[in-house]
C-alpha cells in the first residue's frame, strides 16, 4: 500500500492544508481497506493490522470532523484547508485542529511502519533486489567503445560495507597493446599478402 499520499504525510509537515487529490485517495484507500476481509492467522500479525486501520480511521475522522474546509476564495478547489482566519478569530482552536491531525498523521505512519516490520519479521514480504553497479557505455575519439563501471556497496543492519574499482590495466596503455593498433597491423599484412601473390603470379 506504499502509495504517494504516503510519501506526502511522512514528511510531516503542519497540516495546514491537503490537496484534494490526496485526501480522495486516502478516503478511497481506507474504504478498499474495510471492504477487503482480513484475518490473519498470527494474533501479532493480526494485531499490527487492526492497530493501523484504526489509526487510519482516526485520521479520517480528524480530517473530516470540522477541521478542513475547501477555500473561500473561489475558483478551482485543489485543496482543502484548517481556515485560516481561525488565527484571528479562534487562534486556541487553530492551533488545537494542527496538533490533532499532526497527531493523527503521525499515528497513521507509525502503525503503517509497525505493520511493514511485523509482516517482513515474520517472512511475509520479499526482499528487494540486491543493487548492482551502473555501466556507461561511451566511445573513444578512435570510435574504440569503452565501458565505465561504477561499483556499489551496500549494507544492512549493522555491517558495513566499502565500494572499490578493482585492478585494472592503465588506461594509458602502451601503443603496442592497443586493439585499434593491432587490428590496422592484421588489415595492413592482408592487404600486402594479396599484393605479393599478384606480383608473383605475373
Amino acid at each position: 500500500m506504499d502509495t504517494w499520499w504516503l510519501e506526502e504525510l511522512r514528511w510531516r509537515l503542519p497540516m495546514r492544508r491537503m490537496k484534494v487529490e490526496l485526501f480522495q485517495d486516502v478516503d478511497a484507500c481506507l474504504r478498499r481497506l474495510d471492504e477487503d476481509v482480513v484475518d490473519f492467522v498470527d494474533p501479532g500479525l493480526h494485531a499490527a493490522y487492526e492497530s493501523f486501520l484504526a489509526a487510519f480511521r482516526r485520521f479520517i475522522d480528524e480530517e473530516t470532523a470540522s477541521s478542513m474546509f475547501p477555500p473561500v476564495s473561489g475558483g478551482p478547489m485543489t485543496y482543502y484547508e484548517v481556515p485560516p482566519e481561525w488565527q484571528l478569530t479562534d487562534p486556541e482552536r487553530y492551533v488545537q485542529t494542527l496538533h490533532a491531525l499532526g497527531q493523527a498523521r503521525d499515528d497513521l505512519l507509525d502503525r503503517y511502519k509497525e505493520l511493514m516490520n511485523t509482516m517482513s519479521q515474520q517472512g511475509h514480504m520479499s526482499d528487494p533486489p540486491a543493487p548492482s553497479g551502473q555501466s556507461i557505455h561511451v566511445t573513444a575519439g578512435d570510435s574504440s567503445p569503452v565501458t565505465v563501471s561504477a561499483p556499489y556497496a551496500s549494507a544492512t543492519g549493522s555491517g558495513s560495507a566499502t565500494a572499490g574499482l578493482s585492478p585494472a590495466a592503465d588506461a594509458r596503455a602502451p601503443w603496442y597493446r592497443s586493439g585499434v593498433f593491432w587490428s590496422a597491423v592484421s588489415a595492413i599484412a592482408a592487404v600486402a599478402a594479396v599484393i605479393v601473390t599478384i606480383l608473383l603470379a605475373t
